[in-house]
């Protein structure tokens, strides 16, 4: 990118900006970033309804305007993964789902500022700040129920038709759970696997770049999860071009076998949440274990840290009471039945 020849901020097109700023983040290995972006970047086409968006038409009133525009269920047209453009109806964004939108937003918007601005030189050519007013909705606790014992293992028992999305999204789901909740971009990532080794190495997407130990995290591979392992490890990218296509493809799937079993409000995250549910309020591990487990801890952040020898002893642990728990008699677990 270039600010070559500009003299004001009439001039940024922040629909071009964010292209190239995609790109940037794609050639960074930040997939999950750009991803994020490029949703932002098509809303705002949809809104305007137009390519070319100066900054300057971001402001605090368009910000409020634009929030009761993803509130609300709209048609959008997308490309497939054949390339090739479709309609399809979105529904109207919850708070938490509102404010990782205007977040992202909120991000390009500042990438526009931090590259044309400088302020040592005192050169100021985007002067609005509107989210200096407009303030990001607060997320509100998720209260949505949390999968039971009998749930997951209805999911695991599922028979699904052969090459379906409905057998891609329950075999997905029970290798996330047994992987302790692997997101679906990572599982993508998935190279193949000719000796199948005892664990898996890999850096969470959604996280590496946000933090100093690049979201590292060594999984034992256990032995009910091989089938499924072998099954999709190194496929799933040539399957699927983007780990995009891969979540719509999990999210119908998901929907389906939701209808089948009547489990209300099923989706594929659901696999990851069971795993720090349970774990916690089932096999009692401290939360600090969960983090762990779910790679939401930072092994570089404290002090502490730094006198504590890494180990993936813990991990094995839980992961092991999991799976234990999920074999188990119903009565066993009443509180998660």
């Amino acid at each position: 990118m270039t600010n070559k020849g500009i003299k004001s901020a009439d001039e940024i097109n922040v629909i071009e900006f964010g292209l190239q700023r995609i790109e940037q983040l794609k050639a960074e290995k930040r997939g999950a970033s750009a991803a994020n972006m490029l949703t932002v970047v098509n809303s705002l086409v949809d809104y305007f309804k137009s390519e070319t968006v100066p900054i300057t038409e971001i402001r605090a009133k368009m910000l409020m305007d634009y929030e009761k525009y993803l509130r609300s269920d709209r048609k959008i047209i997308r490309l497939s993964q054949f390339k090739e453009p479709f309609e399809r109806t979105v529904k109207g964004l919850t708070d938490t789902g509102l404010h990782n939108h205007m977040r992202d937003l909120r991000i390009l918007f500042n990438n526009v500022r931090d590259f044309y601005n400088d302020e040592d030189l005192e050169i100021i050519v985007v002067k609005h700040y509107p989210f200096k007013k407009y303030k990001l909705v607060q997320v509100t606790e998720n209260t949505k129920p949390k999968r039971t014992l009998k749930e997951v293992r209805a999911i695991r028992n599922f028979i699904a038709p052969a090459n379906s999305r409905m057998e891609l999204a329950a075999d997905l789901f029970m290798l996330s759970f047994y992987l302790c909740g692997m997101n679906a971009v990572d599982l993508r990532c998935l190279p193949p696997d000719e000796t199948l080794k005892e664990r898996i190495d890999y850096n969470r997407s959604k996280t590496k770049s946000r933090r100093k130990d690049r979201a590292f995290i060594s999984v034992n591979i256990p032995d009910i999860a091989i089938p499924l392992y072998l099954k999709y490890a190194g496929k799933l990218q040539l399957r699927y071009s983007t780990h995009i296509t891969l979540d719509q493809a999990l999210s119908k799937g998901m929907r389906a076998i939701g209808k089948k079993l009547k489990i209300s409000d099923l989706e594929f995250y659901d696999a990851r949440h069971a795993v720090g549910d349970w774990a916690r309020n089932v096999c009692r591990f401290s939360m600090d274990d969960v983090a762990l487990a779910l790679n939401h801890k930072d092994q570089t952040n404290t002090v502490t840290d730094t006198y504590v020898s890494k180990s993936w002893d813990i991990i094995d642990e839980v992961q092991e009471a999991l799976i234990k728990i999920l074999n188990a008699d119903l009565e066993q677990f009443p509180v998660s039945a």
